[in-house]
């Protein structure tokens, strides 16, 4: 016979905007207690998260489960970077930008049928100095709303357009100098997005040549112009995931990129941020850690 897989159930009783009290029921109910046990913990606060699934990964685990939003998948997958420990994810935040990616959906059934009957894939990680993300990082405007959005008590996607409004309506440029792929060029920028996976949370594509496993970063540089031309330029291609097609964006593949601030800037790396004025530097870690997707995902 053989022996269970153990894994680890991360809760972040904080994110997103549902209630996470039927969270314990649906996991007992839904997992495939034939192949897995299994242990719930709680986080209590920032960073917690990492700790306790390098705990997990310490112990040799199978699995540990990113039950939150991408933040909470952020700080998950930094305690499993280089283990033999798994990687999966129940989406329970606002965005879930890299479980809609995956092909995860928001809901949990799905979710705990991919830990059942999915498969394992080793994903890159990337770097924004020494600190990991795994789906999405940058500087600028979008910084600005997930900053915002994060020290705020709404959440959900009225909350998320909420900000994204009141920040536009008065966001300047920042002039930043950026080398990448051994040129050096200056910028007046709106923002700067440097993506692993292709997607922000609600289904907003801005890296749709991004592939989780390619050892590459992929850039999403938009200029900064009158604030109508941008809203315009931008709305008109979001339906179609063609962002990157508009004048104003520069989009480029790199696996080294230097962002040197002029003034103070926000920065984010999967929604966790604040405000820098130091020069910045992105890099990939190829392939550092293991990740259950469904067994029909797509885009590995």
């Amino acid at each position: 016979m053989n022996k269970k897989l153990h894994i680890r159930f991360i809760i972040n009783p904080k994110s997103g905007v549902g209630s996470k009290a039927r969270l314990p029921d649906m996991i007992e109910k839904l997992l495939d207690q034939s192949k897995y046990t299994y242990e719930i913990s709680y986080t209590t606060g920032p960073g917690h998260a990492t700790e306790l699934a390098r705990d997990a990964a310490d112990k040799k685990m199978s699995i540990v489960v990113a039950c939150g939003g991408d933040g909470s998948v952020n700080e998950v997958a930094a305690g499993l970077i280089g283990s033999e420990t798994r990687l999966a994810i129940i989406p329970r935040g606002s965005g879930n930008g890299l479980a809609m990616y995956l092909g995860l959906g928001r809901g949990v059934k799905k979710a705990l049928r991919a830990i059942n009957h999915g498969r394992t894939e080793q994903i890159d990680i990337c770097y924004m100095n020494d600190r990991p993300y795994i789906n999405m990082g940058g500087v600028g405007y979008a910084a600005l709303v997930a900053y915002k959005l994060k020290s705020s008590k709404l959440r959900g996607f009225i909350a998320y357009a909420k900000f994204a409004v009141e920040q536009a309506s008065w966001f300047k440029g920042r002039e930043v100098t950026v080398t990448a792929n051994g040129e050096t060029k200056k910028f007046n920028t709106f923002l700067i997005e440097v993506a692993n996976g292709a997607m922000f949370g609600y289904n907003v594509t801005i890296a749709p040549k991004a592939k989780l496993n390619d050892g590459l970063l992929d850039v999403f540089l938009v200029k900064y112009r009158p604030r109508w031309r941008i809203i315009l330029s931008l709305a008109l291609r979001w339906p179609f995931n063609v962002l990157h097609k508009s004048s104003l964006v520069n989009y480029f593949k790199t696996d080294h990129l230097k962002i040197e601030m002029h003034q103070a800037t926000p920065y984010h790396m999967d929604g966790e941020g604040g405000i820098t004025r130091h020069t910045v530097e992105y890099r990939v870690a190829p392939k550092a850690i293991n990740i259950i997707v469904p067994k029909q995902c797509r885009v590995l």
